[in-house]
């Protein structure tokens, strides 16, 4: 019976019940497979909802397959998620923001590399999204059955969510992140590689003053990008111009990018995905995309392409974590660098 009302929550009621349907199956006990949800009426005074709305939710939850209905009975949490989530450790999934749930082809990628790995070690994975309050809804989550989280692009904006996840001692992973966190093992990209590798093939064609780099990842990220592009010019006695080298959120650097291009006399352009639209309103300008796909640019192309192991980089983190797991170690802040692989004609 529900003792006091809910109040503070402005969640749609869907997610409110949602969470509370999680906290059931985290506080469930081995051998306990049958467990009721309160009444429909009592739903109603818990969070202060109407009676379509709570009707409306609880479909909603038993076409997801975490309750079911029994006529005359009541409503129950599923006995499969019950066994699943007593006998099978959670791995949680946070992609981007955690506001939603897109899967591009990069993301696709490194999800079917952790599904592929996990599922050997019978893991389960559920994808933690973020309804209304962040802090809120990871301490819900952190409350059931989590034993580890793998974090795919975490952003600078969601660095209290790691903080709360730190204090809950829960072993995180960040999977080519934004931004350089400090807590957990950080799968990244060898990026200063890159940028000297790329470098130098583009100034062994002859582009120097000519080239025009463009970066929307944080100022962490990025320098070591352009570290090793600086390291390329050095190299090759070629003097440097920091200008040609444009940072910063997409939003805010998009007009300067491309006052850069009308009223300079770029040839190559180096981008994130992003800019791809530029591509059209530029059509005399290369530009050089690192992005997954190298469908991006056509077969016969002779400038550097190149591709992210995506699938290779998801099979690591399952490894990494389920390493972690089996093996817990006081400290586990760890860096890894994937190198990115080039393809051209002329290697």
């Amino acid at each position: 019976m529900a003792d006091k009302q809910i109040t503070g929550n402005t969640l749609p009621g869907y997610h409110q019940i949602r969470r509370y349907v999680f906290s059931l199956i985290a506080t469930a006990v081995p051998g306990e497979e049958v467990v009721p949800l309160t009444t429909e009426r009592e739903l109603c005074e818990l969070f202060g909802m109407s009676r379509g709305t709570v009707r409306k939710a609880l479909q909603l939850l038993t076409d997801e397959g975490l309750l079911v209905r029994r006529q005359h009975y009541g409503t129950f949490i599923s006995p499969q998620v019950i066994r699943r989530s007593l006998h099978m450790p959670m791995i949680g999934i946070i992609i981007g923001d955690g506001n939603n749930s897109y899967h591009d082809n990069q993301a696709q990628a490194l999800l079917s590399g952790l599904y592929q790995e996990l599922s050997l070690h019978q893991y389960l994975l559920h994808q933690i999204q973020f309804f209304g309050n962040p802090q809120q809804t990871i301490e819900a989550e952190l409350r059931g059955k989590i034993a580890g989280i793998i974090w795919i692009w975490l952003t600078d904006d969601r660095l209290d969510v790691v903080d709360t996840i730190e204090k809950n001692e829960i072993p995180l992973i960040h999977l080519i992140p934004k931004i350089k966190p400090g807590y957990g093992t950080n799968i990244s990209l060898d990026l200063e590689t890159y940028g000297y590798e790329l470098a130098c093939r583009l100034l062994k064609k002859g582009h120097s003053s000519d080239l025009l780099f463009v970066d929307t990842n944080d100022e962490n990220i990025s320098c070591s990008k352009r570290k090793g592009i600086e390291r390329a010019f050095v190299e090759s006695g070629i003097r440097w111009d920091r200008n040609n080298y444009i940072n910063g959120r997409y939003e805010l650097i998009f007009n300067e990018v491309e006052q850069r291009l009308n009223s300079g006399n770029y040839r190559v352009v180096n981008a994130t995905g992003s800019f791809l639209p530029f591509k059209e309103n530029y059509p005399d300008i290369k530009f050089v995309i690192p992005e997954v796909s190298l469908s991006l640019c056509s077969a016969d192309d002779d400038y550097p392409c190149v591709a992210i192991p995506s699938h290779d980089i998801g099979i690591l983190a399952a490894k990494i974590m389920h390493n972690h797991l089996t093996h817990p170690s006081g400290n586990h802040l760890c860096n890894h660098k994937i190198p990115l692989p080039f393809y051209n004609n002329q290697q």
